[in-house]
């Protein structure tokens, strides 16, 4: 029974998680299209950040698809 709730309490924590990263990243994503990359981030970062943005916009409408 204790197993079972810790479990729970790991995998409840982990989906939170999960969660807090996309909203993160949606947040960033956001930014970027309204002001573009900052001038904190070297091009490189920038590149990473939109092709992070890129999929994440990809799995969105994956999703809107599906319902």
């Amino acid at each position: 029974m204790k197993k079972a709730l810790l479990l729970l309490t790991i995998l409840s924590f982990a989906s939170l998680a999960n969660f807090a990263i996309a909203e993160d990243l949606a947040t960033s994503c956001s930014a970027i299209s309204d002001a573009g990359c900052s001038s904190t981030l070297s091009s490189a970062d920038c590149k990473t950040l939109l092709q992070k943005c890129a999929d994440y916009y990809d799995q969105q409408s994956a999703q809107i698809s599906e319902d």
